[in-house]
């Protein structure tokens, strides 16, 4: 039997009604699905994120552990090879004073035994010197006093000639005074004759004469 158009109608009524239904179920919840897919998605980063970050942070810690325990271990064998340097460093600046030490003492030795080397050959030096001059003085006194000793012995010889000639001179002087009294009392006796007064000037001048000689040779 043929339906009516009503029927057909209403069958085709309820079934759009039915997919439109189906549609909006399908929407809705592919609507809702999607919600918590998305809700499920952003836990789950979350969720991995939060994993990661322990991850990461257990690795960050690892790695700060080994830097730190490399740093530690880089500090130790610094502070052990500055120990050793300082050491190191303590012995050879020890060994080089001790060897400047040694050097110096053995300059200064040096200086000492050139010092007195000099000072041993400048006194020979002075000594022969001081010989040489002592013996030119000796000889230079030497002839002074032979000198000397030859001008005193001839002032002893003039002295005794002067000696001499005064005890000639007085010798004259007392035979020309007794005459001069002969002559007085000749005179007295015989004051006329001209040749005993001629004879008595004569006298009397050598007399003078033999004073002032003997005054000049005092």
């Amino acid at each position: 039997m043929r339906k009516h158009a009503h029927e057909w109608l209403e069958a085709h009524r309820t079934f759009n009604q039915k997919t439109a239904s189906i549609l909006l179920q399908s929407f809705l919840r592919a609507a809702i699905l999607t919600n918590l897919f998305k809700i499920h998605k952003n836990a789950c980063s979350i969720l991995q994120r939060v994993f990661r970050g322990t991850l990461g942070r257990r690795k960050w810690t690892r790695l700060n552990q080994l830097r730190a325990a490399s740093l530690l271990s880089k500090n130790l064998l610094m502070f052990v090879k500055r120990a050793q340097f300082r050491r190191k460093k303590a012995a050879s600046t020890k060994i080089q004073r001790t060897y400047l030490k040694w050097r110096n003492l053995k300059l200064i030795s040096a200086v000492k035994l050139s010092a007195w080397v000099r000072g041993r050959l400048a006194r020979v030096k002075l000594t022969k010197f001081m010989r040489s001059v002592i013996v030119l003085q000796n000889r230079y006194r030497r002839k002074r006093a032979k000198l000397r000793l030859s001008n005193l012995k001839m002032e002893m010889k003039s002295v005794s000639s002067l000696k001499s000639k005064n005890e000639e001179m007085k010798s004259e002087m007392a035979a020309l005074k007794a005459m001069l009294k002969m002559t007085a009392e000749k005179d007295k006796r015989e004051t006329e004759k001209k040749e005993d007064e001629s004879e008595l000037k004569l006298l009397r001048a050598k007399c003078e004469k033999l004073e002032q000689q003997q005054h000049n040779n005092r």
